[in-house]
């Protein structure tokens, strides 16, 4: 047979087999549809905070960035919702860097740590707690009472939790602010409000928003400075203005440690009782949430505020290289991504769970070794797709989940 003629027969032959599976790539969807990929992978298993491998944060350091701790179901309130009423349950917490910035440990006679500047100004600027019942400032929960007049300040010498003004660390700052509208002069632009590094005569301005709707300013500020002490401070004497309002839940949060606010756990490339994950495919990651009851929360608990986001992640694993060239030794992958998505949790209650989800589609190479990582898994109690809006906040998480729908 000639060359000609036999490449003939070979390709009628690979076009027989091609009409009679209908030109269809091999789909391994189906034996894996339904399997939870993540079920050997409970929050109380292999879940671990990613700060956990930061040689640059102590050990002793990683309750104030990040706290991940179980619950019963008591303390949570209730599983109204789950699926199992079994299963784990914890708190995903970032916590507040700003002391007592709800101002629920501080004294009637006083707030605590604050004082006036400069000493025997005249008049000499009056700060007060209070526990409004009534507008412009009904909470029932205490607040900081100002009034300050001219170039004097009403500031606070505590200083945040854990701040080296030497190494450039970045920090996002909110709070509460009604400003009382007959005496406050710019509510609308900085508030007049500063940290303030080494002499009050020099402060280190924070420009700040007005997030549309509330009355909350945001901003973020790097503490760069070679030496001095942090102060907060409601106006400056700089900007000599006469001010008078309420400010409530101050609340400081780092954003200059990598994936410090966010828990993590790896999905093995092949796993007893099922196929292995192939080429890749499409994947959803499913987390059970549930908001933290009223009793839990500020007032009721001191410094703890409810979380304003959420970001989920499914990362995909490369391993480009999977050894160092010169010495052998097996080198750790590459995430394909290294943030989340932003997830709504508008919808999230308190009284009951809700089942929240993210969609991403992967395609990866099979590590060295079966048993290795094929993609990693990160939640967030946060919204961290952009770190200005990421604050202080905590929300209660079970039952996680990986499925995939197609694969490739």
């Amino acid at each position: 047979m000639s060359k000609r003629r036999f490449f003939l027969v070979l390709c009628l032959a690979l076009g027989g087999i091609l009409s009679l599976s209908g030109c269809k790539p091999l789909d391994y969807s189906s034996p894996l549809s339904g399997i939870n990929l993540a079920a050997n992978q409970d929050f109380s298993v292999n879940w671990q905070r990613e700060i956990e491998n930061d040689p640059g944060v102590a050990s002793g350091d990683r309750d104030k960035y990040l706290i991940f701790a179980p619950l019963s179901a008591a303390d949570a309130g209730t599983t109204a919702g789950l699926p199992n009423a079994g299963a784990s349950i914890y708190r995903l917490e970032i916590p507040n860097l700003f002391p007592n910035g709800d101002f629920e440990a501080s004294l009637v006679t006083g707030p605590i740590g604050w004082d006036s500047f400069p000493p025997g100004a005249n008049p000499a600027p009056a700060f007060s707690i209070e526990t409004p019942t009534s507008p412009p400032a009904a909470s029932g929960s205490n607040r900081l009472k100002f009034d300050k007049a001219g170039d004097t300040e009403i500031r606070i010498d505590a200083g945040l939790v854990d701040i080296d003004y030497t190494r450039g660390w970045r920090f996002n700052l909110q709070f509460d602010l009604i400003p009382d509208p007959n005496f406050f002069t710019s509510p609308d632009q900085d508030a007049n409000m500063h940290f303030t590094f080494g002499a009050a005569s020099i402060p280190d301005s924070i420009t700040l928003s007005l997030v549309a709707g509330r009355n909350v300013y945001q901003g973020s500020f790097l503490s760069a400075q070679t030496s001095g002490t942090a102060r907060f401070s409601l106006g400056d004497v700089k900007y000599p203005q006469d001010q008078e309002g309420w400010i409530d839940n101050i609340r400081v949060s780092r954003t200059d440690i990598p994936h410090s606010n966010r828990i993590a756990v790896k999905i093995p490339y092949s796993e007893a009782g099922r196929l292995d994950l192939a080429l890749g495919g499409t994947f959803t990651f499913s987390v059970w949430v549930k908001r933290e009851q009223a009793s839990q929360l500020s007032p009721n608990q001191p410094n703890r505020f409810d979380a304003s986001g959420l970001t989920l992640g499914i990362h995909g694993m490369d391993y480009f290289i999977p050894q160092d060239p010169a010495t052998g030794a097996p080198l750790p992958p590459v995430l394909k991504t290294q943030i989340g998505q932003r997830v709504d949790i508008s919808g999230v209650r308190d009284d009951r769970w809700t089942l929240v989800s993210v969609t991403e589609t992967l395609i990866f190479n099979p590590p060295p070794n079966p048993q290795d990582p094929a993609l990693m898994l990160s939640i967030c109690p946060t919204d961290w797709t952009g770190t200005a809006s990421a604050s202080p906040g905590s929300l209660l998480i079970s039952s996680p989940s990986l499925t995939v729908s197609s694969s490739k």
